[in-house]
């Protein structure tokens, strides 16, 4: 592995992990400005264009879901792109539920490709195997609108 591709996987290891704590400021510091996070789950896409979008798209994702944890298994790289392949683990806030005593955990498998210019993250295209219309509908009606909020 040479020293470029071992910096990288670094900053991609402090980005997840700042994501994991809710500390989106520490993980945009590692991000361009111009940064775009692009999320196609199973029956969703999102994509956030810079600092202030990612800002307020993860802060609604941080809503909805009280516990967050991605835990990587492999990593890959060829050129300007890192690929992560891991396991991200949801727990839905038990306020937001039509029934809070529900289990709302969900357990998926994703893979995660990172695009660099220099030595910051440009684009994180992020691809969880997870289906939010059926997260969506577990959500008492009155939430729904404030945790989605218009892109």
């Amino acid at each position: 592995m040479t020293t470029i591709q071992k910096q990288r996987e670094a900053i991609v290891k402090r980005y997840a992990e700042a994501k994991n704590q809710r500390d989106i400021e520490t993980a945009l510091k590692v991000c361009t400005d111009s940064m775009v996070l692009h999320s196609a789950s199973l029956d969703t896409v999102v994509t956030y264009n810079g600092h202030n979008e990612f800002r307020a798209g993860m802060a609604r994702f941080y809503a909805l879901f009280s516990g967050y944890s991605g835990k990587t298994f492999s990593r890959h790289q060829a050129g300007i792109a890192l690929v992560s392949h891991g396991e991200v683990t949801l727990r839905m806030n038990p306020d937001l539920l039509i029934n809070p005593s529900s289990d709302s955990e969900i357990v998926a498998p994703f893979l995660a490709l990172y695009e660099f210019e220099g030595m910051q993250i440009a684009s994180e295209k992020y691809y969880p195997q997870i289906k939010y219309a059926e997260i969506l509908s577990l959500l008492n009606p009155e939430m729904l609108a404030t945790i989605v909020g218009n892109d």
